[in-house]
């Protein structure tokens, strides 16, 4: 039954119930007084009631009908009357009849009509009443009044309350969809940071590493080429292994028995190993227990950083420092290469880097816009409510600094737990014969990580704290 039934419901069904008692004591009493034309006084008492019982459910509102129905039982009540006095008691259930059957207004003008038949009634059958004939009715009719319009209260009360949790349901559910679709879109931008910074990072490597065993085959340097072949195979089981852990949403492989410092010195390692820059490792502070989002997000970071300082930087020494604070963690990445000005705007790729890209190619042509990666490290400290700044300037080197708070942040994006898998960064860049990556590998390196649709500081390094 509905907030707005019950009441009503509840009323209706006590107005019926005392229709037909006072139809039955009226006949009863009508019977028992005697009198000539008894016999009239209790018909007109069962019609009374037949009347009622028959016409209550199809015109049980409001409408020409109810109006109908309504004046054929006054009708037999009135004829009641004036046979009986003891009819006069049937006037108080019909006073409820009225008032749920009408409107307010006109429910009360009939209350006030029927009153004062009752009152006329009784002064001509028993005019030694007086006042009493006239009190009696108008008290009975003014209680009836009362309740009744209080159940109309009550009943718009609790329609509007109904109306109320309907919308407040409404809402919930927009509300859901809404979270849903927010949802959705953050899953987006999950899977495209961790994807950048896994298996797009892997790939760029191995093009690299492909892009230098071409050269070195055209020079006749086949020990050379049969390395970084071996090197490109080794990065691409790797990258398997990467994608496969993704999939199943387990931890990065980086962080999988080892801790986050052992992590970034193996990456700083495998760097200067596979032909970046010298990179050196650092720790600062205490060690203490730090969430798994933490430690995620800034091994991605470093990944993703030191990865943009061996494509674009052409930096011979690099360094990462990681500060345990009372109140948090900080990552540094500092690079001695070209750096660029990250105030800068960042133009569009060419519609030939762009259509070569759409089409899963590759192009020579040198990046002058960003990637991913800038944006994507941006968005994971953003998320657990760090701070990323860069700092760099032509010529200079660059310098990326995470600030990272102790405690996850409430809401969404603290309650959202640990991103889905994706290890360490894949080999990068390496040298041969003491010789930096060509600029046609780097290139190309470019172009299989960015994302066209997305400004980045591009063809330049991102990386931490200048020492």
């Amino acid at each position: 039954m509905s907030l707005r039934d019950r009441p009503t419901r509840v009323f209706e069904a006590a107005v019926d119930a005392l229709v037909y008692v006072l139809a039955v004591v009226v006949a009863v009493r009508v019977a028992v007084d005697g009198g000539s034309r008894w016999p009239l006084g209790v018909a007109l008492a069962v019609a009374v009631a037949g009347i009622h019982l028959a016409g209550c459910v199809p015109t049980r509102r409001h409408g020409r009908a109810a109006a109908g129905w309504f004046a054929g039982l006054v009708t037999v009540w009135i004829a009641l009357v004036v046979v009986d006095v003891a009819g006069v008691y049937l006037g108080f259930a019909l006073f409820f009849v009225a008032l749920d059957r009408f409107a307010a207004r006109a429910a009360v003008a009939v209350v006030a009509g029927l009153t004062a038949v009752v009152v006329v009634a009784e002064l001509v059958h028993q005019p030694s009443l007086g006042a009493a004939a006239v009190v009696g009715p108008v008290i009975g009719a003014v209680v009836a009044v009362v309740m009744g319009l209080g159940y109309r209260s009550l009943e718009r009360e609790n329609e509007a309350r109904r109306a109320l949790i309907d919308e407040l349901h409404r809402t919930q559910d927009e509300l859901a969809v809404a979270e849903h679709g927010r949802g959705v879109l953050e899953e987006r931008e999950r899977l495209a940071r961790e994807i950048h910074d896994t298996v797009a990072q892997g790939l760029a490597s191995i093009v690299i590493l492909l892009g230098a065993t071409d050269q070195e085959l055209r020079q006749g340097d086949h020990a050379s080429a049969l390395s970084h072949i071996a090197q490109a195979r080794d990065t691409a089981r790797h990258d398997l292994d990467e994608a496969r852990r993704f999939v199943r949403e387990l931890a990065p492989v980086a962080l999988d028995g080892a801790s986050l410092p052992e992590a970034l010195e193996q990456l700083c390692a495998q760097t200067t190993r596979l032909g970046g820059p010298v990179v050196a490792f650092a720790v600062s502070g205490p060690p203490h227990a730090l969430a798994p989002a933490h430690e995620l997000a800034l091994l991605r970071v470093a990944q993703s950083a030191l990865a943009n300082t061996v494509a674009h930087a052409d930096a011979g020494q690099g360094r990462v420092t990681l500060t345990y604070l009372a109140d948090g963690v900080a990552l540094d990445i500092h690079d001695d290469g070209r750096g660029f000005d990250p105030t800068a705007p960042h133009p569009a790729p060419s519609a030939t880097t762009a259509a070569t890209q759409a089409a899963g190619g590759t192009t020579a042509e040198p990046a002058a816009h960003g990637g991913f990666g800038l944006v994507a490290m941006r968005q994971r400290v953003d998320a657990l409510g760090g701070t990323f700044t860069v700092e760099s300037a032509p010529g200079e080197g660059t310098v990326i600094a995470v600030n990272l708070p102790a405690e996850l942040p409430a809401g969404p994006a603290g309650a959202a737990g640990p991103p889905a898998v994706a290890g360490p960064p894949a080999p990068m860049s390496p040298r041969s014969l003491d010789a930096r990556p060509t600029d046609a590998t780097k290139d190309a390196a470019t172009d299989a990580t960015s994302d066209p649709t997305t400004a980045d500081p591009a063809g330049r390094s991102v990386a931490g704290t200048r020492p």
